[in-house]
Order: C-alpha cells, then structure tokens, then sequence
C-alpha cells in the first residue's frame, strides 16, 4: 500500500478550519485518514477502514469546545457505536449504542472515582427509543441508589459540560405535560425534591448530603399560587427555624435551640447563648420586633421601623412587673434600654445596674458623645444617705468626635472632686481637689483627706510624668516620672510647720530610693544614701554652727542595722557609738584638750565596753594605747 498526503489550507478564511490533511492509499484511491485543525484550536483525527470512518478523536479544551478529549467509534454502516468523553474536573462519560440508538451511559467522577463530586458512578440505561430506562449511582460513602423511570413521563438532563451548578435534574410529568416532581442534585451534593399539583409547586426539601452547609434540611410549603408560605430549616447544632409567609411575604419567624415543643431547654443549654427568638414582619416585609429569651434568663426586646432599629430593651430576670430577681440574675444589670437614629445608629443607652448604680450614655452618629454615671443619687441630686454602692456620686465622661474619652469629672462621697484631661483617648492630666472650692479655699474642716489639691501630667503614652501634691498643713510635693517610673521627689515645708525646709529625694531605674538630702530650719543638712532601697549611710551638718557639734555619720549594715553612729563636736572632740547586729558593743569618746594639750588634766580616750558583765569603762590618756581595732576611729575623717 503506497500512502500519498495532501493538505489545504483556508487562506482567505472561509471555513470553520484552517487546514485538513488527508492521506490517501493510491492503490484504491480511497482515504485512509484524515486530520483538520479548527479556527477555535480544537482538532479532529479522523481513521477511515475500505474509505468508511471507523472512528475518530476530537482534541480540544473546556473553553473551545466544552471538554477536553472525545474518542467516538463507527459501525460500517458509520452509525456511532461507543463516544467516550472527558470533561471539566476530569468528569468521563461513556456511551454505548446499538443501530444508532443509546443503550447505556456511563459516567464517572475521576478517573479513579476520586474526583469533585460526591458520587464516584452513574449508570444509565436506556430503552429502545434512547429514553432513560434506570439510573443506578454509587455514592462516595458507598450507598448505592436505583432510580426506575416510567416511559414518556419523565425527563433528565445532565451538565457534562460542567457550565452548571447541577450535576443531573429529574423531572416527571402527567398525562397533560404538567410537572409532578422535579429532583436536583447540585454540584456540592445537596438534593432537592420538589413536588407539584397541576403544575404548580407546592412543597420543596432540601437535603445537604454531603455535609457541605451549616443545616441539614431545609422544607418549604407553597400556597396555591406557587407563593412560599411556611418554611423550616434544621440545622446541623440542632437549632430549628420556622418561618410564616402571607403571599410570599414574610410574617413571622421563630428560632428554638434545641427546645422541645413543651418549651423545656435542652439539659445542656443547646448549641446557642439564647433558647428563643421570635421575630415579626411588617406588610413589606422588614423586620418589625424581636424578642430574645437566652439560657441565662437574660431577655432582649427590640423593636424596628421600616426594618431599621429604633430601641432595644434587656431585663435580667426582672418580672413584668419591674421587680428584680431576687438572686440578682445573671448579670450585674437589671434593665439595659437603647434607642437609635432614623439610620440604626445608636443614640442613647440608659443601664441600671442591680448595685443602685446608673448610666447613661449619649451617642452622634454612633459615636459615644457622653457618658454619667449616678449611684444611688436621685433626680434632685442628692445622694443616698448610706453613701450608695460606691465611693463616689457621680462620673460625667465626654468623648471627641472619634469616640475617645476627652474628659472624665468623679465627684466622690466624701467631697473629693477628680477632674481628668485625655488627648486622642490617652490621660494627659489629673486634677483631685479635697473639698476646694471654685475660689480655691480649702474647706474649713480641711475636707476628707490630708491634702488639698493634687495635679498629675502624663506622657504622650499615658505614663505618669509629674505629680505635685499641696497638703492641708502647707507641705508641697513634687515627684518627677520617666517611663512610669518615679525618680525624683522635692518636698517643701512652705507654711513652716515642719523643723524642715526642704527635702529631696532620688530613685533609681526600679523606683527604689537611692539618696535623700534633707534640709533643716536652721540651715542643717542631712545627707542619706541608700542601695537596693536599703539605707546604708546618714550624714548629718550643723552648717551654721547652731548646734554644739559640727558633723553626725551613722553607718548602716546589709540587714538595716546601725553599724556605727559617730559624732564630731565644735571643739574637734568625737564620740563613736559601735554596733554589732544593731546591738552596742562599745562607746569610745575623744577628748580633744586631752588630745591637743599634753598638760592637759583630761584624758584623751575613754572606752566603755559594754559585755556580759555589764559596761566596762576605761580611760587613756594617750589614745595609742588603744586596743588597735580602734585606731581607725582615731583617724576617722567625717564626711
């Protein structure tokens, strides 16, 4: 056999194709096979047998030509006897004829029946006028479903092209060619059955198979104009909705957790917060009221106009009548009421807390404008006489436009007064007044606390910065922050009333105090130093010579305990107290005539020692006769 190829091209593009290449045996002079290329990018392999087609493969995709292979087979008489088929998501459907006519259709999820769809098998069976006979379908679970179709009557479509969100829709139909049932199985494996009388639906179920929604069924009831008039969905937590329509209207809703028909909560308090909701609709539809009963005996009341909220009421376990539980209920609150704007937003909120205490809050445009805070103080303004739940009366807060807190003014049971300043929601000062008039006097009876007036500054990140302090007694105090962390504090004695003038303390990095100066009325100084917060020196000078010493130093041990206390007098005499655990071991005194004047009829050194015979006293009048543990003291330089 001698094979000669010849193509031709649709260079002026006429056709469909742009090129067939066919390939003749020129011996007969019959064709062999053939191959056209198609202007949309598909191909087709054509195998002729004596110059009869026996078969042929389309190559193309799911954008040309909807699939991605088809292999078909002829008969000699060139009717089709098997087409195989692959499409989108590697869905294969196979189909079988005899004398043209379909007998079998095979299709198939994935080469492996591991493909999208919940079932892996369908086989079709067709009767001798091509109409579907059976439908046998293996799930992926491995339930196997027979489906018989009666003649005439019933019709299936099947989206091989995978165009659809179905998978296959029966439809069954009586005498007059009107609808009886329609079932669809959509891609995600959900089921609907939908039955019709004269062909007008009147109920639908929804079965979710595959586990694929949050319910498991959905059934609806139709009235006789087709319009949907009750509904319920059972979802997969056990909650159940049942839905009421007027002419395909929506009337009434009402929501169980996983309550019985005798009303009676599950054991467990169900799947949801809440046991009931009840909603109503208006003419058009849009949500009227709705009133929520939750497990903790919490119920909510809202009601809408034109489907937008217009107020919100919530009891805690308070009765019709306005009583509360008397456990108090399950929240700290007994009534909660909101009302909205013509847009939904919320306007005001008023809440009544169980302790006496109320608030109420106003809002612009949904943002919170202002907040006051009443315990247990009437609308004449005076507090209740056993002082109420808390220890202030009244809070007022003002927010900015952002709804950050801008001020906050606390009136306190006792007269305390705190003003508090705040820049885009973070404190940036506090202002507390005992008792202090808008004039600025005190109170005559120095009002509750120890001080007047106490103002603190913050850091742009709302860390204490600097706090001054004016004490009833005249005292001033001044504590200085980095971080949060005081490090500084100055205190004066401005009304004299200390023996005092100022003192100044220092802190280190973890707020424990490192050094403190101190001075005195007289123009004395005294000098502490500390480590780790634990005093470890004290030096004390009578630096205008009012006292009869010069210098005072006292030595401290790592448990707090004096070590030493020395003290050097006008005359250059000193004295030394000596420790040991806080307890005096010795006393050792210098004389200074005694030390300066060899005529001198005083003694140079005296020690006492104190024992467990008692204190044991010993002068020198030359101090080298000393014990040489002490010789450091005769050489001791005050600081």
């Amino acid at each position: 056999m001698t094979l000669q190829q010849s193509t031709i091209f649709d260079t002026n593009d006429e056709f469909s194709w742009e090129s067939i290449q066919t390939t003749v045996d020129t011996d007969t002079g019959l064709v062999v096979s053939t191959r056209t290329l198609f202007d949309i990018g598909n191909e087709v392999i054509a195998t002729f047998e004596n110059g009869i087609l026996v078969r042929d493969i389309n190559l193309g995709t799911i954008e040309t030509v909807g699939f991605t292979n088809r292999f078909t087979e002829y008969d000699m008489s060139g009717q089709p006897t098997s087409i195989g088929t692959v499409y989108a998501d590697d869905l294969r459907v196979t189909e079988s004829f005899e004398n043209g006519i379909r007998t079998q259709t095979l299709l198939q999820d994935g080469f492996f029946g591991d493909g999208a769809k919940p079932w892996a098998e369908i086989t079709l069976t067709h009767d001798a006028e091509g109409n579907i006979a059976t439908r046998t379908t293996k799930l992926d679970n491995g339930l196997i479903s027979l489906d018989i179709f009666l003649q005439g009557v019933s019709e299936t479509r099947y989206d091989y092209s995978q165009t659809k969100n179905w998978d296959f829709i029966d439809t069954t139909f009586d005498g007059n060619g009107a609808r009886i049932s329609e079932n669809v199985v959509y891609d995600n494996g959900v089921v609907q059955m939908t039955d019709f009388s004269d062909g007008v639906r009147i109920s639908s179920e929804r079965d979710d198979i595959a586990d694929v929604f949050s319910w498991e069924t959905i059934t609806t009831l139709f009235d006789f104009g087709g319009a949907i008039s009750e509904r319920e969905t059972i979802f997969d937590d056990g909650v159940t909705k049942f839905e009421e329509f007027d002419n395909g209207i929506r009337t009434s809703m009402t929501q169980f957790d996983n309550v019985g028909f005798d009303g009676v909560p599950a054991p467990d308090g169900g799947a949801k917060t809440w046991q009931e909701i009840y909603t109503s609709y208006d003419e058009n539809g849009e949500i009227d009221t709705r009133e929520t009963i939750f497990d903790d005996g919490v119920t909510k009341f809202e009601e809408f106009d034109n489907g937008v909220r217009a107020s919100t009421t919530q009891f805690d376990n308070v009765g019709f009548d306005g009583v509360p539980a008397p456990d108090g209920g399950a929240k700290t609150w007994q009534e909660i009421y909101t009302s909205y704007d013509e847009n939904g937003e919320i306007d005001t909120r008023e809440t009544v807390f169980d302790n006496g205490v109320t608030k109420f809050e106003e809002f612009d445009n949904g943002v919170r404008a202002s907040t006051t805070q009443f315990d247990n103080v009437g609308f004449d303004g005076v507090p209740a006489p056993d002082g109420g739940a808390k220890t202030w009366q009244e809070i007022y807060t003002s927010y900015d436009e952002n709804g950050e807190i801008d001020t906050r003014e606390t009136v306190f049971d006792n007269g305390v007064t705190k003003f508090e300043e705040f820049d885009n929601g973070v404190r940036a000062s506090t202002t507390q007044f005992d008792n202090v008039g808008f004039d600025g006097v005190p109170a005559p009876d120095g009002g509750a606390k120890t001080w007047q007036e106490i103002y603190t500054s913050y850091d742009e990140n709302g860390e204490i910065d600097i706090r001054e302090t004016v004490f009833d007694n005249g005292l001033h105090k001044l504590e200085v922050f980095d971080a949060g962390q005081k490090y500084f504090m100055a205190q004066a004695d401005v009304d004299d009333i200390k023996s005092w003038d100022e003192i100044l303390t220092e802190y280190d990095q973890n707020g424990q105090i490192t050094q403190r100066t101190t001075t005195f009325d007289d123009g004395g100084e005294k000098f502490e130093e500390f480590d780790a917060g634990q005093r470890v020196s004290t030096i004390q000078q009578d630096t205008f010579n009012f006292k009869n010493w010069d210098t005072q130093q006292t030595v401290y041990d790592d448990n707090g305990n004096v070590s030493f206390k020395g003290i050097e007098f006008d005359d250059s005499g000193a004295t030394f107290e000596i420790f040991d655990a806080g307890v005096l071991t010795a006393f050792l005194e210098f004389d200074s005539e005694g030390l300066h004047d060899p005529n001198s009829e005083n003694w140079a050194a005296r020690l006492t020692e104190y024992g467990a015979d008692g204190p044991v006293t010993t002068s020198y009048d030359n101090p080298l006769d000393l014990s040489p543990e002490y010789f450091e003291y005769l050489l001791f330089d005050f600081a």
